[in-house]
Parts: structure tokens; sequence; C-alpha cells
């Protein structure tokens, strides 16, 4: 078993992160399922990484939560809106 990697989303891991989320989330969650809501929360920069933090080990997706930008200022400043485990 390798090491655990926190990374955050990388361009075009859109659906790979959403079917996690749906395979481990008891019910279908707008922000994700709605392309609306996801484009405007986590995916508005067209071609830019989805705005997600993973956690994964041996390629496997263990843990990822959504954040969202509050403003574009350098210091920035985010919200937490998603975190999801792997379920047992």
């Amino acid at each position: 078993m390798s090491d655990l990697v926190l990374r955050l989303a990388r361009s075009g891991e859109d659906a790979r992160i959403a079917d996690f989320i749906n395979q481990n989330v008891d019910m279908r969650l707008p922000l994700i399922n709605r392309a609306d809501f996801y484009q405007f929360y986590y995916a508005h920069t067209p071609g830019a990484a989805p705005q997600f933090a993973l956690a994964e080990q041996d390629g496997e997706i263990l843990c990822a939560a959504g954040y969202i930008l509050a403003n574009q200022s350098e210091t920035g400043c985010l919200g937490f809106s998603l975190g999801c485990r792997k379920g047992p």
C-alpha cells in the first residue's frame, strides 16, 4: 500500500470526483449533479481544475472536499462546501 497523497484536483477530473461522491453519499447532491450548480460553484473557469482537494491512496480517491472561493484577491478566502469520504 502506498502513502496517502493529499492534492488539489486536476483539470478533467470532474466526472471522477462526481462519481466518487455519488457512490459514497446517500443522496444525489444538487451541487454535484445539477450542471448549472456544479459549474457555478466548482468549475466556473472553463478548462481549469475543479475546486476540490483530494486524498488518494494507490490511485483511489478516499476523500474529496469541495471548496468555494469567496473572492479573487491575492490572499484569497475560501469556504468549505462539501466533504465526502469513502464508505465502509
